[in-house]
């Protein structure tokens, strides 16, 4: 995602960089019946402060999303888990979703 380079990041959100365990983390949390269960998502940035990840999805419909990661979570058969947001596009994810999380990070 071309935008994501010139995107002018907020604490607590930071890019991710180079290549990361992430996407590994994130496969093993995903469960069938999950919205994001069998779709391709590359971790591109994270929250400093607590385990939640911004993945781009390969889809035109709803490219972003951020999921909350919790290993230690009881990993039980509700597919909701782990929580997830979708976004319809960075402008969206950064109206909805970064400049509210660097307003309370202030």
């Amino acid at each position: 995602m071309d935008e994501l380079e010139n995107l002018a990041w907020l604490e607590p959100w930071q890019p991710i960089l180079s290549p990361s365990n992430l996407e590994i983390e994130l496969e093993q949390e995903i469960r069938e019946g999950h919205m994001l269960f069998g779709r391709k998502a590359i971790a591109v940035g994270r929250r400093i402060d607590c385990d939640e990840v911004l993945v781009h999805l390969s889809e035109r419909v709803c490219p972003l999303a951020v999921v909350y990661l919790d290993a230690k979570r009881k990993r039980d058969e509700r597919s909701q888990y782990p929580c997830t947001a979708l976004y319809a596009s960075l402008e969206d994810w950064v109206e909805r979703c970064m400049k509210p999380d660097h307003e309370e990070w202030k």
